[in-house]
């Protein structure tokens, strides 16, 4: 071997960013992948051994668990990387044996001792709080919580004792019915994703972007309703995005006091609380609003900067809009469809939709329809002739007659 090839392979084993991820897959009936897996696992071992024994620095590891690996063994893993001062970890148990009637592994209470970690992203685990007693990562800047069980008074006390966090992902944690967030006072951004039923509270000012919303893109239980969301005033929030949330018509009429630098407001799937929308903000530039469950009553919108508005939904009664300052494009996508309570009356449904169009008419409108019943032709031209839209590409299903 050429010396050459030596610095380059001292170099190699040496290098502060490590990536181990176990991509071995086979069906069962595969006699080699018992020896790959264990292959896998023993070049972990040496690696990581090797780091311990010559004290060399870990800036970075991210770590997916190879399928039947031991507890004992991923924890020494971690225990290697906080010893050597690790700054940014990033681990998932996915296939670590968790034991019997379980289906999370208990993570050692070694990472949360790291007083080098600042990045920490942790996927399929159960945090105890009694083995985790004290929490130690206070340079901690950007947390990541990925299908992990723990508890509220646990979660509380790993935020009250990293106040540097500026960046919190919380996705379908088990045992967080109740996510309070109030102590992080240099949050900037925040995502929230669950299953089921949650509360969320935030009070940040520090915080730009905000999401908050629903695991799956369908589910077969409505849940919006149960998950509810308390906001106190964040004065620098730009991005607001809320996914299938159940709020009411309260949350919109302080909004430009608690939100007073808010650009991108983007509501999608409200449930029946919700029927009247009424934004009035100086500062909002984009607003999505969508819905294909539930009507709402009435929209208003006063929104003298705004740039961008789209609406996807059934029908509206009342609708309101003001004329921008600027240029805005407006994108309506609306549906006359038939539903449990029977199908929508068609004159009516196209008059109210010439009334929002003409209320639109000093914006650039894109128009889109869904269509499931008959139409005449008549109708439609009689509804829509008037120089706001272009006819053409008005009906994605349904006939004219």
């Amino acid at each position: 071997m050429s010396l050459l090839s030596k610095a380059w392979l001292q170099a190699w084993r040496t290098r502060p960013n490590l990536e181990l991820l176990c991509n071995i897959y086979s069906e069962p009936t595969d006699k080699g992948i018992q020896k790959r897996r264990s292959d896998f696992v023993n070049c972990i071992n040496t690696t990581l051994q090797r780091y311990r024994e010559h004290k060399n620095g870990i800036d970075r590891l991210k770590l997916c668990s190879p399928p039947s690996v031991s507890p004992e063994d991923f924890n020494r893993w971690i225990q290697i990387a906080v010893e050597n001062g690790v700054k940014s970890l990033d681990i998932a148990a996915f296939d670590i044996a968790a034991p019997s009637g379980s289906e999370y592994f208990v993570l050692a209470p070694t990472v949360f001792e790291a007083k080098s970690i600042a990045e920490l992203d942790l996927g399929h685990f159960q945090l105890k709080p009694q083995a985790i007693k004290t929490v130690r990562c206070h340079n901690l800047h950007k947390l990541r919580l990925m299908h992990v069980k723990l508890d509220e008074v646990l979660f509380q006390r790993i935020l009250s004792s990293c106040p540097l966090i500026h960046w919190l992902t919380i996705v379908n944690c088990a045992g967080l019915a109740n996510v309070k967030v109030t102590k992080l006072q240099k949050l900037e951004r925040l995502d929230i994703v669950a299953k089921g039923s949650c509360s969320v509270e935030v009070e940040a000012p520090s915080l730009l972007y905000f999401k908050y919303g629903k695991l799956l893109s369908f589910e077969l239980e409505r849940t919006s309703r149960r998950r509810k969301l308390r906001m106190h005033a964040c004065p620098n929030l730009k991005h607001l995005l809320l996914d299938e949330i159940g709020i009411t018509d309260e949350f919109f009429l302080d909004i430009a006091e608690k939100f007073p630098q808010l650009e991108e407001l983007e509501i999608t799937s409200w449930d029946g609380d919700l029927e009247r929308i009424n934004i009035s903000s100086r500062s909002i530039k984009h607003i999505s609003l969508e819905s294909h469950l539930e009507p709402v009553e009435e929209v208003q919108i006063d929104v003298p900067s705004l740039d961008w508005f789209e609406f996807t939904g059934r029908s509206i009664n009342l609708f309101s809009f003001t004329a921008p300052s600027g240029p805005c494009v407006s994108k309506i996508k609306l549906g006359c469809r038939a539903w449990p309570s029977g199908p929508l009356p068609v004159a009516s449904w196209f008059s109210k939709l010439k009334d929002m169009l003409t209320k639109l008419s000093q914006s650039k409108v894109s128009l889109h329809l869904d269509i499931d019943q008959p139409v005449s032709r008549s109708t439609a031209f009689e509804m829509l002739s008037s120089g706001l839209v272009v006819l053409k590409p008005l009906l994605k299903s349904g006939t004219i007659a």
